[in-house]
């Protein structure tokens, strides 16, 4: 198993050749752990804050909080190498660019499927724990290009399939706060350590639902692009029709920073007003069977919308659960097991597909794989799904859009809020029944994901236990830019949730 660098402070900063010092002109009342990274990044401009003071902090916080002990801490990482990231921040400071770089000294966690050069991508399992990537992911190249440290690796879901980040390898992500609740998966790594003030920002991948999620239990946003808007190359795939790479922050400012960075886009998305905005409000389906709390928060939001200008269509999409129904896991399920047969020998690795899942620790992930290896899904259901049950998903949407005048549409993320670890592999109470746990969280992301949608989740208040909700924007194929104006204005109107106590 992969051993985690926690050596101390003191030995990397000796074998960086970093002597720390108090920066005098800092502004001790702001610690990096608060701010987002546009705040980081103005700071280093004016010479307040440095790249080495700034990790120097966060990796205290991880050491403090995250620690090698999957019992007691907050377990986000899975590998952070001290070293290789004093010497990226020493490099930085040196440089002294920070007015040329978008993300100069700003810390970045990367989720485990993604490459990162010096890290095994391990994606969350033990059998590719000595995959050892010799190039960067593509997002991450720009990351870097843009002056970013890059701070670790974060927990997951094995082989991303999963809704709640308990990984039987690594153990379990705690939700930032609820330590006895999960932060969502399979991104919840990412999504958990920037809430926790681990990192401002951070990468994640989106199949069905897998930042989405995380983000809006762990109460921070979470960005899915439209299908091609971002690279993919360097992820490990899970099903390349609906694979992409994701942004999570703390607020919409720094996932409109992200992607200016990923897309290279040389103008600059401003707020959309609120006021005579349409969005559309598909009850059917997105608003069914909502946890109580889920259901308060989001019609307190609607209201204070509405308050605002925005006009609410009231309209469904025609016949969602069928074409869902329709088009069905087919498409996921006949491509996972090809699309990792391919990646294997890509990357020099003598595994099969049957030996990577037969070394699957997590009990839902393995049970709902196994039965692939001898009884595949076939080429025809898929194929229908592909010609016909996708391309029906995807008009009724156009339709829905066009038809409503709508820019937007939107829902709870979640039906809903985060529930205990222990217990929860199989299936989670909700309003007085048990139902199974994959298939109700990812119920409201997966159509936009199978459609291809930009969509973000915004975080809207807590429970009355304390638990965050989100709440979803849905945005028209390759209008990501208008969707990112849309959520401005949105967020600025809900304002932001009070900070959980780390322990």
């Amino acid at each position: 198993m992969i051993k985690r660098y926690f050596s101390s402070i003191k030995s990397a900063l000796l074998l960086s050749g970093i002597i720390f010092v108090t920066i005098a002109h800092a502004n001790q009342s702001m610690v990096c752990s608060d701010l987002s990274a546009t705040e980081i990044h103005q700071k280093m401009i004016e010479k307040k804050l440095t790249a080495i003071s700034c990790t120097n902090e966060l990796i205290k916080l991880i050491d403090k909080y995250d620690r090698n002990d999957q019992k007691s801490g907050y377990n986000t990482f899975i590998a952070y190498h001290k070293k290789a990231i004093f010497d990226q921040a020493k490099e930085l400071d040196q440089t002294n660019n920070a007015s040329e770089n978008l993300l100069h000294g700003i810390p970045v966690v990367i989720k485990d499927n993604i490459d990162v050069e010096g890290y095994p991508t391990t994606d969350g399992t033990i059998s590719l724990e000595r995959n050892f990537p010799k190039t960067d992911a593509i997002a991450v190249q720009k990351l870097k290009q843009a002056g970013a440290i890059i701070l670790g690796k974060t927990n997951m879901d094995e082989l991303a399939a999963g809704v709640t980040s308990n990984n039987f390898v690594y153990g379990a992500v705690k939700n930032p706060y609820d330590k006895g609740k999960f932060p969502g998966g399979s991104s919840g790594g990412t999504a958990a350590a920037i809430r926790l003030g681990f990192a401002p920002i951070g990468l994640g991948s989106d199949t069905a639902g897998s930042i989405r999620i995380p983000a809006s239990l762990s109460g921070i946003v979470g960005f899915r692009p439209s299908i091609t808007r971002y690279p993919t190359e360097g992820i490990i795939p899970a099903s390349p029709t609906f694979d992409t790479v994701g942004t999570m922050a703390k607020n919409v400012e720094d996932i409109i920073l992200l992607d200016k960075v990923i897309t290279q886009a040389k103008t600059n998305i401003q707020p959309v007003s609120l006021k005579g905005l349409r969005l559309g409000v598909p009850r059917e389906y997105f608003y069914e069977n909502l946890d109580p709390e889920t259901r308060r928060l989001t019609e307190e939001t609607l209201k204070k919308l509405q308050h605002a200008g925005v006009i609410l269509v009231e309209e469904n999409i025609s016949h969602l659960q069928a074409l869902i129904d329709k088009e069905s896991l087919s498409i996921a399920l006949y491509e996972f097991p090809l699309a990792l047969t391919h990646y294997l020998p890509k990357k020099e690795l003598k595994l099969t597909f049957t030996e990577v899942i037969n070394q699957v620790k997590s009990p839902y992930v393995k049970s709902a794989f196994l039965p692939l290896i001898e009884h595949p899904v076939s080429k025809m259901g898929y194929e229908n799904a592909i010609k016909e049950g996708r391309p029906a998903l995807q008009e009724a949407y156009k339709n829905y859009f066009g038809k409503n005048n709508i820019e937007a549409i939107i829902f709870p993320t979640t039906p809903l809020p985060a529930r205990s670890i222990e217990g929860s592999m199989d299936t989670v109470e909700l309003n007085g029944k048990q139902v199974p746990t994959v298939p109700i969280y990812t119920r409201n992301t997966i159509p936009s994901a199978n459609v291809g949608l930009s969509s973000i989740t915004l975080p809207i208040g807590l429970t009355k236990e304390g638990l965050p909700v989100g709440i979803e924007l849905d945005g028209k194929i390759d209008q990501d830019g208008k969707l990112l104006g849309i959520a401005l204005s949105v967020e600025k109107l809900l304002g932001s949730l009070p900070k959980p106590q780390l322990h």
